[in-house]
């Protein structure tokens, strides 16, 4: 019975900001380090520079769109040219990254500032063997509004993942990207 009262409190809430809901399209560029070690106990650092497309959506709690808190979802693909400084682990190819994140965060008049978790998947390419990576995502975020339909982008995001190949990996990466989001 609580669940009945609980979903229809979640639909009655989505259904009454659907129509203050606000959807953005953007792209991003970055410049990021990685920490890999192996099962063999060997460590690698790496940097790496990353080209990002992105979409999302985004619900005011509370209020009207543009002031008060909000909570959104976002995805986004990224392009990475490899992680170049590697001297054992060969991941020079560009690698693609599909991720999907949560955000909640707060807008102040032209400033938002924002927080987000989420998981990626990253086919990671060391000579001959590919291997499927999943990603644990989180960070922080800042969009400071340009106008009513564009503002920029800024984002500290760490991740973390394990991937197999010839060796096991588990990899700790963190970046910083710059960008912009067209708001309709």
């Amino acid at each position: 019975m609580l669940k009945r009262y609980q979903i229809a409190t979640i639909a009655v809430l989505l259904a009454s900001t659907a129509s203050a809901q606000e959807f953005y399209v953007g792209g991003t560029v970055s410049a990021g380090q990685a920490n890999f070690a192996d099962n063999y106990s060997n460590e690698f650092e790496g940097n790496t520079q990353t080209l990002s497309l992105l979409g999302g959506v985004r619900f005011p709690i509370g209020g009207a769109a543009g002031s008060g808190m909000f909570v959104g979802g976002e995805v986004e693909v990224s392009f990475a040219q490899g992680y170049e400084g590697l001297t054992y682990a060969d991941l020079s190819d560009t690698q693609k990254t599909i991720q999907a994140e949560i955000h909640v965060g707060y807008q102040m008049n032209t400033v938002a500032v924002y927080g987000f978790y989420g998981i990626g998947s990253n086919p990671m390419t060391r000579g001959y063997a590919i291997s499927e990576s999943n990603l644990a995502i989180y960070g922080i975020g800042a969009e400071l509004d340009i106008s009513d339909s564009l503002a920029l982008r800024a984002e500290f995001e760490m991740s973390s993942m394990t991937f197999d190949s010839c060796a096991s990996y588990d990899a700790n990466l963190s970046r910083f990207s710059i960008g912009c989001i067209v708001k309709f």
